[in-house]
């Protein structure tokens, strides 16, 4: 059977799985709305931060650019900041060494052999390496940004949208936290119960999915290693394949345990194919699979 026909009966059957499995816990509140509760979690959350060991971050961010981190996701409200942001970031410069590094919980790495997979797989052994751990591993792609959207409750938004996102992974951990997106977010898994099931309830501000994109996935430490590395034999053809075999590994170890958080939307506006997994001229591979490094 070909890998595209596993993919998209694996995506049916899981589901099914879950409308069927929101169908029997909706009456029973286990995927409720965040909006009462926020401000209680919050506040539960920042008092365990301010307490807990300096040796342990609960976040680690990865994310693969051209050089050095670019300046948005430098920003104190994104996570550039260590007073703002409990975490640690790794970047892994592709094009040519980042000099600039005047944060302390930003660490470079430089490998201008790796494609977007492989270049992942080596911040994720980074990263797993360090010890003690952190509780959730956080991929993101250098563009990334995160905003808020039409099912943000008014309160929630004295936050940041990263300080909302990080608060609700520590409060639901789920197994992989992902985020709205444009092209398969809450609207198409609303309608989709709606048509399917007749379920009409469109408070739930987490909802179950199994297809999401790359741009900000969440892997709780007790399940990454049962996930990741990426599998890279097929990235030199494309892009999306190592995420799509990194979904299925989810839903076949964990099904329903993909979370989605509607309220944040997340986006990628300069929407670029990671251009190392072409040449200069076109869209034709080259031998290697690699772009030729520019001087």
């Amino acid at each position: 059977m070909k890998f595209k026909d596993v993919f998209f009966f694996v995506v049916a059957a899981s589901s099914i799985l879950i409308v069927g499995f929101l169908f029997h816990v909706n009456n029973e509140q286990v995927i409720g709305t965040l909006t009462e509760r926020f401000d209680q979690v919050f506040r539960v959350y920042a008092t365990h931060r301010s307490t807990e060991s300096t040796t342990r971050k609960p976040f680690v961010y990865l994310t693969e650019t051209e050089q050095c981190l670019p300046p948005y996701l430098a920003s104190s409200s994104h996570i550039g900041d260590p007073q703002a942001c409990n975490c640690d970031v790794i970047v892994l410069s592709y094009r040519a060494r980042c000099q600039e590094n005047n944060q302390s919980h930003v660490s470079y790495l430089f490998d201008p052999n790796t494609l977007f997979a492989s270049g992942r797989n080596v911040l994720f052994f980074a990263a797993m390496d360090r010890r003690p751990g952190y509780h959730y591993y956080i991929f993101l792609n250098d563009d990334t940004t995160l905003e808020y959207n039409k099912f943000a409750p008014k309160d929630m938004k004295k936050l940041s949208p990263f300080r909302t996102v990080e608060t609700w992974l520590l409060d639901y951990e789920p197994v992989v936290g992902v985020l709205n997106y444009e092209h398969h977010g809450a609207d198409y898994i609303l309608n989709f119960r709606r048509q399917s099931c007749g379920i009409n309830e469109t408070t739930s501000l987490v909802l179950p999915t199994v297809f999401y994109d790359a741009l900000f996935n969440a892997y709780h430490h007790k399940a990454i290693e049962h996930i990741l590395p990426y599998p890279t034999q097929y990235e030199h053809g494309c892009v999306f394949c190592s995420n799509r075999k990194a979904m299925i590994a989810v839903e076949v170890k964990f099904g329903g345990q993909a979370l989605l958080f509607a309220p944040v939307t997340g986006g990628n506006p300069l929407h670029r194919r990671d251009d190392r997994e072409f040449v200069e001229s076109g869209n034709l591979l080259s031998p290697s699979g690699k772009r030729p490094l520019q001087s």
